[in-house]
């Protein structure tokens, strides 16, 4: 399945999938936890050993305006959400509001494929990549170094700085906006780091129905009782932190939940009990 339609309300919403890859052991997701323990930890859950590789888009047609939450990979990287997009008969032009949620590849690779599109983003998250571009760059390329080849490192460090100097070059076309502010009617960007520190949650509201992007936060439901950081996110504790405020709020206000590596369609409900939190796929 390429792509998945569901309603929030008066809200059209369509999941795309832009890329699947091999899938990977949980022990590789969560290295700093013993083998041991979560063999233990997934045989108690009825788990798989290995979770999906992918990455799901998430677009909404609120009736006045298409918006696309992050522009997936580029094209270069075998990125299929144009494709994907077209199967829908939605073409780029089409799309007029990308709201970005952080600056990984899989998630602002594909901005230049949207030349009409107005772009938004935290006003944080624009200092950020304007002004601390190195740091920007390091805080991922460092979870890679003296891992990998020097040559990926290479490509991993100018595919971010040209993410940093693109923004520049386009910003007559970005609107940088407050966290927790109605951005666009319906939509509320909520500080959400620790996988990366521009990393943003979207709250997606259409009367009394409500959706919690959690990009990026958390992949697996082991980390609803495991306060488990991913080997990919850059700062593990805040990673944790935020994604108990996130279990948190989903939990208290029945927020449907998306994400952007959870199994397709990415959908999920929590719920809290005496254990802790707990993810339903819907």
């Amino acid at each position: 399945m390429k792509s998945f339609h569901f309603s929030l309300s008066s809200f059209n919403c369509l999941v795309v999938r832009d890329f699947t890859g091999d899938p990977l052991p949980l022990t590789a997701v969560f290295p700093n936890v013993s083998e041991d323990e979560i063999v233990q930890e997934i045989a108690a859950g009825g788990y798989e050993p290995t979770i999906p590789r992918q990455g799901n888009v998430l677009l909404i047609d609120t009736g006045r305006q298409k918006v696309l939450i992050d522009s997936g990979l580029p094209a270069e990287r075998q990125g299929q959400l144009l494709q994907n997009l077209a199967k829908e008969r939605i073409s780029p032009s089409d799309i007029e509001t990308i709201i970005v949620t952080h600056g990984d590849g899989d998630h602002i690779g594909g901005l230049d494929r949207f030349p009409k599109a107005r772009i938004v983003m935290p006003e944080n998250s624009w200092r950020l990549w304007t002004e601390n571009l190195d740091s920007m760059i390091e805080e991922f390329v460092g979870l890679f170094r003296g891992q990998v080849p020097e040559v990926q490192l290479t490509a991993m460090t100018n595919g971010r700085r040209k993410y940093g100097l693109h923004l520049q070059a386009i910003a007559e076309r970005v609107d940088r906006v407050d966290f927790n502010t109605e951005v666009i009617p319906g939509f509320r960007l909520l500080t959400a780091p620790g996988h990366r520190s521009d990393h943003t949650a979207v709250e997606i509201t259409d009367g009394d129905h409500k959706l919690l992007h959690i990009v990026d936060a958390f992949r697996h439901p082991l980390q609803m009782t495991h306060p488990w950081p991913s080997w990919i996110d850059s700062y593990p504790q805040q990673t944790v932190a935020t994604a108990q405020m996130l279990f948190q709020q989903a939990a208290e206000t029945g927020s449907l939940v998306f994400g952007s590596h959870l199994p397709f369609p990415g959908l999920v409900r929590i719920s809290r009990d005496d254990a802790g939190y707990a993810w339903e796929p819907v």
